[in-house]
């Protein structure tokens, strides 16, 4: 038995393709034998800890990222369609998530208790997703405005969770959870982080649409500080993905966010084995 005689709650937030370090910092707890009991994430982050709950390990994760984010065959997941609610109609993601992930998950079966985040637009509400069908959840937590359509779900319209919630730090104590980990991966915006989109970006994505996504994302990194003030983690990492690495169009870096991801974990292992012992 691993490190984790306290009930551990990981929380990720999202990113985009900055997520990817998730995974490289579930391969070091992996390979620590670090146990956790919950997850709770939203958008790439809830897209990373469903794959975990369905019995995916993060090396599989990791080949797998390295393989789909080769340019050709990530070309190949995107359907655009401007004509609609987002730029892209989002069915053959959607399909290759349900590949990946397999079967019909329902959260009451999964490898443990999880938590995903969306928003409904008709409401306005935040959505707290963790029960029934596993696939139309994963679908709303990473439905960014914009880019992907939103998901019709039960007379609700949802979209990414980030919108309201981008790191759901709230939400791990109601889990259950003696201690909280929280990895954000979502870029800083200040003077030191100025906007500099990459040209991949520039180029496949129209400035309207860019403009929106950066003040979407100067939105969340507000909101993200509110929450981390009133439901402050025992521990808050926060991994030095390389500037270049943008939330959209940063996977072809695969390999070295994960690496960020991963270096981050070894460096705060000491904490981590203290807070668990500790509490």
């Amino acid at each position: 038995m691993g490190v984790g005689r306290k009930s551990l709650c990981l929380v990720l937030s999202g990113g985009g393709a900055r997520g990817l370090a998730h995974i490289g910092f579930l391969k070091v707890l992996h390979r620590e034998r670090i146990d956790f009991q919950f997850i709770c994430g939203t958008s790439f982050g809830g897209f990373v800890g469903a794959a975990l709950a369905t019995g995916i390990t993060p090396f599989e994760l990791e080949t797998e990222a390295i393989r789909i984010f080769q340019t050709r065959e990530f070309i190949k997941l995107l359907d655009p369609n401007p004509l609609r609610r987002g730029l892209l109609e989002g069915n053959r993601v959607k399909n290759y998530i349900e590949k990946l992930l397999g079967g019909d998950h329902r959260f009451e079966n999964l490898l443990f208790p999880l938590k995903l985040v969306a928003v409904d637009l008709v409401s306005g509400q935040e959505m707290v997703l963790d029960s029934g069908s596993l696939l139309p959840a994963v679908f709303a937590t990473i439905a960014i405005p914009g880019i992907f359509n939103p998901v019709e779900f039960s007379q609700q319209i949802l979209v990414d969770g980030g919108v309201l919630n981008n790191l759901p730090v709230d939400h791990a104590r109601e889990m259950g959870a003696d201690v909280v980990i929280a990895v954000n991966v979502h870029q800083e915006v200040d003077q030191e982080n100025p906007w500099n989109f990459s040209r991949a970006s520039k180029r496949l994505i129209p400035d309207a649409l860019i403009s929106m996504y950066r003040a979407e994302t100067i939105q969340s990194n507000e909101l993200t500080q509110a929450k981390l003030r009133n439901y402050p983690p025992d521990l808050l990492i926060q991994p030095e993905i390389p500037d270049k690495v943008d939330a959209l169009f940063g996977f072809r870096f695969a390999a070295e966010t994960i690496r960020a991801g991963e270096e981050a974990a070894i460096n705060s292992l000491d904490k981590i084995y203290s807070i668990l012992r500790d509490g």
